[in-house]
């Protein structure tokens, strides 16, 4: 919305409520009710019926769709950052690798 639309929706007595499916109920400060049907593939889309779904396992997990996912996603830094903590950690738990160079060196050069 531009800059007056979005200050009318916010300062004004209007309520909004936004289905699932897309459509959008306003009701004005008189009481007055607007409804919005949404159009396009994404309309299409949430609109359409549900196919079939074969009966469901004691143990299945319903499919992660994340864009649905009220939990917040990790960033690329935070994923980053957990990766070289957990670099450094392993690093400082082993120990640095040994040299197999003998201290005394008793055999002398072939020339």
């Amino acid at each position: 919305m531009c800059r007056q639309h979005h200050r009318f929706k916010t300062f004004h007595g209007w309520h909004y409520h936004l289905a699932p499916d897309g459509t959008l109920t306003v009701t004005t400060d008189t009481g007055h009710t607007l409804t919005t049907h949404p159009t396009g593939p994404l309309a299409r889309w949430r609109q359409r019926e549900p196919e079939p779904e074969p009966e469901p396992k004691a143990t299945s997990a319903p499919p992660r769709r994340p864009w649905l996912d009220p939990r917040p996603q990790a960033t690329h830094w935070l994923r980053r950052a957990r990766r070289l903590a957990a670099e450094r950690a392993a690093n400082t738990t082993t120990p640095p690798p040994t040299t197999s160079h003998p201290t005394t060196d008793t055999d002398t050069p072939p020339f």
